[in-house]
């Protein structure tokens, strides 16, 4: 069991707005994740010196405070001396949500591995207020109540760290949130949810029936979730349809914005994703 101090922290959500940096091969990586920008070859200084750039590019283009940066095994085994570089430059900035990647199946190959992982991350930043910790991403090898066991058991190992700061994927592919909001042992903790309207098979293509659609995914539990992935109404809905190369730096295409919402359903509160408020009932008022 790791134990961190840290402040008492309540489920919230008002205060992300965030896009994600990630791998340009995706992050769905059998070995060590190396965001785009970043390679084999990085320093901690080097490291810090491209988040500089790259964290306060997102920000000031989207008006973002906050970064999901992915993890898994190898990175922190073997990465995490250069990638704590990176880090580091950006919680000095903003928010930052570590978020674990299955490289395949759904799940942790190793249960072992998976929380040694996460113990080095908790024991550096888990009293740290500006960081988030989503235990997995789109959990879709677990059925739904052996995910609930599998985040309690996390919960129970990382006392310290306040629920407030813990973000549990909704079942499946991060669509099923009731499913993870419903259980009262992961109460207090923050929900998160994908919708990548392009895979469902109808147009989405106004601000009502996207919300209509990605309310089916929420429930009732739309004052805790996040929706950290999505492809949105009046755009294509690609997660590649913004790449990296639109930044004013030297980074190969191919990496991406998931979550950034284009055309009429860009608001000022939703140019970048952020906190479904409640309740999602139908109309975009309230949603982003």
């Amino acid at each position: 069991m790791v134990t961190v101090t840290s402040p008492a922290a309540h489920a919230s959500t008002g205060q992300l707005r965030g896009v994600n940096w990630a791998d340009a091969r995706d992050n769905f990586v059998n070995g060590v994740l190396y965001v785009s920008g970043l390679g084999s070859s990085d320093t901690y200084s080097s490291a810090a010196t491209v988040a500089d750039r790259v964290v306060g590019q997102l920000y000031s283009i989207t008006g973002a405070n906050t970064v999901r940066l992915p993890i898994n095994e190898p990175t922190v085994s073997s990465y995490w001396e250069t990638y704590t570089g990176a880090i580091d430059t950006a919680l000095s900035k903003g928010n930052v949500i570590f978020a674990y990647w299955a490289s395949s199946g759904g799940k942790p190959s190793n249960m072992t591995g998976f929380y040694q992982m996460w113990d080095k991350v908790v024991a550096k930043y888990g009293g740290n207020s500006n960081a988030y910790f989503e235990v997995i991403n789109e959990p879709y090898g677990y059925g739904a109540p052996d995910l609930n066991t599998m985040y309690n058991s996390w919960l129970t190992r990382y006392p310290g760290v306040p629920r407030g700061k813990v973000i549990l994927d909704g079942a499946g592919l991060a669509t099923n949130v009731a499913a993870v909001g419903g259980d009262t042992r992961l109460n207090g903790t923050l929900l998160a949810v994908h919708d990548y309207t392009m895979f469902v098979g109808s147009p989405y293509d106004d601000e009502t029936t996207w919300a209509n659609h990605i309310a089916s995914y929420i429930g009732g539990y739309a004052d805790r979730t996040i929706a950290t992935e999505w492809g949105g109404p009046m755009s294509p809905g690609s997660k590649y349809d913004i790449q990296w190369n639109t930044i004013d730096y030297s980074i190969p295409s191919g990496s991406y914005f998931a979550d950034y919402i284009r055309g009429s359903a860009a608001s000022s509160a939703a140019s970048a994703w952020g906190a479904c408020t409640g309740p999602v009932s139908g109309t975009a008022t309230g949603t982003a």
